[in-house]
């Protein structure tokens, strides 16, 4: 029995260590990645809209809207937040509009706690591919997912209002 005990003890605390190396080593990695970004130059959008050279923050009554702009110095596109309620949850979705065109350059899904294997598939390349090229009008044309329609709904919608809202908005309109 006491060697038991002494055997059990010993693996929780190497586990206990391992766990502290791997946490320090998390955040460690984590910052040293945080800084290259930030000496880099370059805006966590640079990920999402990779043809930008820059982003500059622009405020449309009190909304935050990314302005993105080419190698030429062309804005062609706007970027922004919004947050849709799913079934499970808060769903945070990243939008790219061309504001001159009106249509949709793309989405993706930020954060979400969608049921797994269902609303979850709000996140996959083939529903958030459905929005590009669409202008708001075109929006109620997006299908929803089979088994996940309340969360591809709530995103639909989000991403529609937000839309109206931010060319409203950027053309100088009250949405």
């Amino acid at each position: 029995m006491r060697e038991q005990t002494r055997t059990v003890l010993a693996i929780g605390i190497v586990a206990l260590c391992s766990l502290g190396v791997l946490g320090g080593a998390y955040l460690v990695i984590g910052q040293i990645a945080a800084g290259r970004l930030a000496d880099s130059g370059l805006s966590p959008y640079h990920d999402f809209l990779p043809e930008a050279v820059s982003f500059t923050p622009v405020e449309f009554a009190g909304r935050v809207v990314h302005e993105a702009r080419d190698a030429s110095g062309a804005a062609f596109g706007l970027v922004f937040t919004e947050v849709a309620e799913g079934f499970c949850g808060p769903i945070e979705i990243l939008v790219a509009l061309n504001p001159h065109s009106e249509q949709i350059i793309k989405i993706k899904i930020l954060t979400q706690t969608e049921t797994p294997g269902l609303g979850d598939r709000i996140t996959a390349p083939d529903f958030t591919d459905r929005f590009s090229g669409k202008r708001a009008a075109d929006l109620v044309r997006i299908d929803a997912i089979s088994g996940a329609t309340i969360s591809s709904q709530a995103v639909t919608a989000a991403v529609d209002k937000s839309v109206r809202q931010v060319l409203a908005l950027y053309r100088g309109e009250t949405p």
